[in-house]
């Protein structure tokens, strides 16, 4: 259902209001600086290393930066999914698996509108064991002294 309405939203057509009507509510959504925005948003062009050989051509980089940045938000909504179950009673091995997946979508806005997507999808399924003899049966055992017993 999330990756649905994630392949609706159209860059640099689908607005705020559209990316909520779609079910990535604003408000739920971490919201990061334009700073960071703007750092994600070209962190996959390539490094030019410009020489200012001034202070007017580096005040004009300044500007054209703080230009880029104005009115640009970016919001990752995390979901996960992800079901645990352990062994109940056990004798000397406690066993829990976790399986289901772990998504996060990015959407950068500028203005009001969609000028960024991307999303990280993860599949989740981990195993893990705890080892100690009779750690299981200890637990039930002292709560069924406890009942029967009353001091314990």
């Amino acid at each position: 259902m999330l990756q649905s309405a994630y392949d609706q939203v159209a860059v640099n057509k689908t607005t705020v209001a559209g990316l909520d009507g779609l079910g990535f509510k604003l408000q739920k959504g971490m919201r990061l600086g334009s700073s960071k925005a703007y750092e994600w948003l070209h962190k996959s062009e390539p490094q030019i290393n410009v020489v200012v050989s001034g202070a007017k051509e580096y005040a004009e980089a300044q500007k054209r930066i703080a230009d880029e940045k104005a009115g640009l938000e970016a919001y990752v909504f995390i979901y996960k999914n992800v079901f645990s179950t352990a062994s109940r009673v056990y004798v000397s091995e406690k066993k829990t698996t976790a399986k289901g997946w772990d998504c996060q979508y990015l959407f950068i806005v500028k203005n009001g509108v969609v000028v960024h997507k991307e999303y990280d999808k993860k599949c989740v399924n981990e195993a893990k064991s705890n080892s100690a003899f009779f750690q299981g049966l200890i637990g039930p055992i002292m709560g069924i002294a406890r009942l029967g017993m009353g001091f314990i």
